[in-house]
């Protein structure tokens, strides 16, 4: 199972990092976290993508950064790929995540059409969605400025953005491998976001072997601080930066 990082970055995208988006392959399968502009990325690279013949995007919440590059998708990266996208539209919002994403993110006239139009629907904790032999765990992250959902892949990773320090991600994230986890800035993060220390707590905590810092604040300088504040409290943290490979 590999992790190629397409956005490791929060809130806007840099001229080092795109926001947040990952791409974890195995076999013919594919999953993306979450669908911000790193999702470009496959139109510009869509070798990537050889091999595959199934993708499957997840979306942790509705917010720009980590939905605006469904707006990208093409002909170019995803070629005659069968397409699923799973969101918390109904867990969170009581609303169908399509009905989010086509009729209000990509509808007119902000789009011409709908690219994702062909895309099979699904809603998380609701379907069951599975990947490389796994069940897609979810759960709802309410810590949020709104709410947010979190992904545990079976032993190898677990996905935490856009959540303020939440025990209960210690035990979502419990021996797993990677824990993909949000830390905003080194410690005393902003409402609705996690810090660099916190990250390391629940790093120590849940027993992981390996802390990738991702959702990185955009100022210049503060991703390397934050990752030091984390390090701090498990060495093994390192903030994910964009076009980095993972073997999980």
């Amino acid at each position: 199972m590999r992790l190629t990082v397409l956005g490791s970055g929060g809130w806007i995208p840099t001229s080092s990092r795109q926001t947040s988006c990952y791409l974890i392959t195995t076999g013919t399968e594919a999953l993306v976290l979450d669908a911000g502009t790193g999702l470009g990325t496959l139109h510009i690279n869509p070798a990537l993508l050889d091999g595959i013949d199934t993708v499957t995007v997840v979306l942790s919440h509705f917010h720009l950064d980590h939905v605006t590059g469904l707006g990208f998708v093409s002909a170019r990266s995803l070629g005659d790929r069968e397409l699923t996208i799973a969101g918390p539209g109904e867990l969170s919002y009581g609303r169908p995540t399509r009905s989010i994403v086509e009729d209000q993110l990509l509808a007119s006239p902000f789009q011409t059409t709908s690219p994702v139009s062909p895309a099979r629907w699904a809603e998380l904790s609701w379907d069951t969605l599975s990947f490389a032999g796994h069940e897609i765990e979810t759960w709802e992250q309410t810590r949020h400025t709104l709410p947010s959902a979190g992904f545990r892949v079976g032993d190898r990773l677990v996905y935490c953005t856009d959540t303020e320090f939440d025990p209960q991600t210690i035990r979502h994230a419990a021996g797993v491998t990677t824990l993909l986890h949000e830390a905003w800035e080194p410690v005393a993060a902003e409402r609705g976001h996690t810090s660099g220390d916190e990250a390391g707590v629940v790093a120590v905590e849940a027993g992981v072997s390996r802390l990738l810092l991702t959702h990185n604040h955009p100022l210049p300088g503060m991703p390397e601080r934050t990752a030091a504040a984390a390090r701090a409290r498990f060495p093994a943290a390192v903030s994910a930066t964009d076009g980095a490979v993972l073997e999980l």
